[in-house]
Formats: structure tokens, C-alpha cells, sequence
């Protein structure tokens, strides 16, 4: 009696979890039983299993299933709380041996003949409940299913909408727009700024070599630290942080494509064109 009421707990237990974590409400008492029957499998067991939708050819993970009885979504998990007992054939859960019986055509109804069946018979489909190898294709083809609720076309037809609505909500969160704040914009903007000036500076190098590039850097770090120069920035841009300073520094050095004029000034400043002409020997400016 008490080894009864034990399982009986642990069964309840598992329940909610599955609830828990699948958070629906069943209109099939089949497809609900299905679900539990097949976690106490797995923690009775103590062996990882998986549900999958097999439908025209293919091969579908819905739900995964722990050696301790937990349970996982997979790739392919749906709401299943719509299918209702009418949409299942002969309205039972099928063991291995009860598989056998119901699709006569075969002594071994294993994966890969309900795969290649099921090619062949569009109001066919079926749930089943196997072992998970971690090998690919993720399923034995010569295993039985150890559960399995054969699907007539009714209830394809509700579970493809609900794999459609999913794979639509996939998509639509692949290129949901982006809300950019202000703070984002600075901070894509200043990735680029920066890559912009990586790039020139590898040409630049190529160009003049590394002494000069070295000097340049060491000349754009020094010149941002110094007091009236950040003032004479300040005065141009307004608040400007030492970052910003160097970026610039470097766009006018580097020879950046300047479209909004952002170092227009420093070409008119006669002591920044002699410093650029230092860094560019047989190319200075007047």
C-alpha cells in the first residue's frame, strides 16, 4: 500500500511538472496520458527519450525527456492541448506489441517504416515515444516506439498549423526591427568609426611603413592629452570625449573620407596640415 501510494505521488509529482513546464491545457485525456505515461517511462528507466511527430517522411523532435523524468522542449515543440481523442486512431495509446497488431503489413512497425509509411498515406501520422541516442540522425531507425498514438488527419492537420504558427513566430523574431536608442546608435556608430580607422591604418602602414605609423599613434596619444588642444576640439564640436578626440585625429591623419566635414576645420589649421605632412612625405598639402 504504501509502495502504491509512493508512486502514486511521484506519478502526481511528475504531472505537475510536465504542466509546469508545458503550461497547456489538453482536450485529449489520450494525448495527456501519452505525455505523462512517457515521463514515468523515462525516470523509471532512468534513460533519455524523446516524442516526435512523424508525418510525411519526416521525423520531427518535439519533446525531450531526462533519465531523472524531466522534461525538455525541442526544436519542433507545439501545443499539442488542441488535438482532441477523436483525432487518434482506434482512441488508444499504443505499446510496442499493440503497434504490431494495429499495422499488419509489417512484423517490425520500427521508425524507419512509419518514416517511409507514412510517405505513402497523407491522413497518417503518428507520436511516438523513443530512445535518444546522441548520435545523429537522433533516433534509432530499427527501434519499435515504445508508446505511440497513431494520428488521423484531422489532428495532422492541427498539429502542421501549430509547427507553421511556430516556425512563423521563429521568422518573425529573426527580423523583428530593432529598437534603437540613442546610446545604441553611439555605440554602432563608434564600431565603425573605429574599424574605419583599423582598416586605414593597415594601408597606411603598407604605404609608410611602421616607423611613421608607430609615431603617428604615439603623436594621436600625446596631442588628445594636451589642455588647449582639447579645448580648441571643444570649441568645434562641443563635448567631445579624449576617444572621440583620437578618432578624429586619426580621420584627418589617416586621410578618411570626411562626408560630414567633421575634420574640415583641422585642414584649415596650419599647425595640423605640417603635422599631417610630416606623416606623409611626397604627399603633403599646401
Amino acid at each position: 500500500m504504501n509502495k502504491e501510494l509512493t508512486e502514486q505521488a511521484i506519478t502526481a509529482e511528475l504531472f505537475k511538472q510536465m504542466n509546469n513546464k508545458l503550461n497547456e491545457a489538453f482536450e485529449s485525456s489520450l494525448v495527456r496520458d501519452f505525455l505523462m505515461n512517457s515521463q514515468v517511462v523515462a525516470k523509471k528507466n532512468k534513460e533519455d527519450y524523446q516524442i516526435a511527430f512523424i508525418f510525411d517522411g519526416g521525423f520531427y523532435g518535439m519533446y525531450n525527456f531526462h533519465s531523472n523524468g524531466q522534461l525538455y522542449k525541442a526544436s519542433n515543440a507545439v501545443p499539442l492541448g488542441t488535438v482532441k481523442n477523436n483525432d487518434i486512431y482506434q482512441h488508444k495509446i499504443l505499446g510496442a506489441d499493440e503497434l504490431k497488431k494495429v499495422i499488419k503489413k509489417t512484423d517490425e512497425p520500427n521508425i524507419e517504416y512509419l518514416i517511409e509509411h507514412t510517405k505513402n498515406i497523407t491522413g497518417l501520422g503518428a507520436l511516438v515515444f523513443v530512445k535518444f541516442p546522441l548520435k545523429r540522425p537522433y533516433y534509432d531507425p530499427k527501434e519499435i516506439p515504445t508508446l505511440t498514438l497513431l494520428i488521423e488527419k484531422s489532428g495532422i492537420i492541427k498539429i502542421l498549423q501549430m509547427l507553421k504558427k511556430s516556425e512563423d513566430r521563429k521568422e518573425d523574431k529573426k527580423f523583428k526591427p530593432v529598437e534603437w536608442t540613442e546610446k545604441d546608435i553611439k555605440i554602432a556608430e563608434h564600431k565603425q568609426m573605429f574599424e574605419r580607422i583599423r582598416n586605414y591604418y593597415k594601408e597606411y602602414k603598407k604605404e609608410f611603413g611602421d616607423k611613421l605609423a608607430l609615431e603617428m599613434t604615439e603623436t594621436v596619444q600625446k596631442l588628445s592629452n594636451v589642455e588647449n588642444f582639447q579645448v580648441a576640439m571643444r570649441r568645434e564640436y562641443g563635448s567631445i570625449s579624449k576617444g572621440n578626440i583620437q578618432a578624429y585625429l586619426y580621420a584627418f591623419l589617416l586621410d578618411q573620407k570626411d562626408t560630414f566635414g567633421f575634420v574640415r576645420w583641422m585642414k584649415n589649421n596650419k599647425q595640423l596640415v605640417a603635422l599631417y605632412n610630416h606623416f606623409h612625405p611626397g604627399k603633403e598639402i599646401e
